[in-house]
């Protein structure tokens, strides 16, 4: 399970669409004939995506992505840090796949106020903070944590992850969280 941040009105840079042939032919398709052409020819399947990948990190602001582990400690930290930006129903929000809208003014607010603290050292802390949490705890035998009361030292965060959602807040145009 992940989080999908979708652009509302991404910066959109100029893109050479001839470097996205499979990418372009698939997206015209609609999505039932997409599946069965992937089904039919798996490198197809692969293309697509691959090019899809490549187009989205030319244009940071139309998608973002974070696997629950990564995207729970990176949303605390942007709760914690823009409360005076985000309602309670904006950090509820993020919490959950239901494609709650951050809006452009926020999104920019947001993009503004993290670099902050990225420049500031706060962020750099946090992730300290929360590397030597992590290393603290007791596991066992797979990783995984042996006391219930530490779930939470499975949750990451580093610097870089957060700065990949800055560029994407200041260029998404406002986003939706699915």
């Amino acid at each position: 399970m992940g989080f999908d941040l979708y652009g509302e009105n991404p910066v959109m840079r100029n893109i050479n669409e001839d470097a996205y042939p499979v990418y372009n032919e698939c997206t015209d398709m609609d999505f039932d004939e997409r599946m069965k052409a992937f089904k039919k020819d798996i490198k197809l399947k692969d293309q697509y995506y691959e090019e899809w990948r490549k187009r989205d990190d030319e244009n940071p602001g139309t998608y973002f992505r974070a696997n629950v582990w990564w995207w729970r400690r990176l949303w605390e930290f942007v709760c914690i840090e823009c409360d005076d930006i985000l309602s309670q129903e904006d950090m509820d929000g993020g919490n959950y796949n239901d494609n709650h809208l951050i809006s452009e003014d926020k999104a920019v607010l947001m993009a503004k106020h993290l670099q902050d603290k990225v420049n500031d050292g706060t962020a750099k802390a946090f992730e300290d903070d929360v590397t030597e949490y992590q290393e603290s705890v007791e596991r066992d035998k797979n990783g995984g944590v042996k006391n219930d009361k530490d779930w939470d030292a499975m949750y990451p965060f580093t610097v870089s992850n957060l700065q990949e959602f800055i560029t994407f807040c200041s260029e998404s145009g406002g986003f939706t969280i699915g």
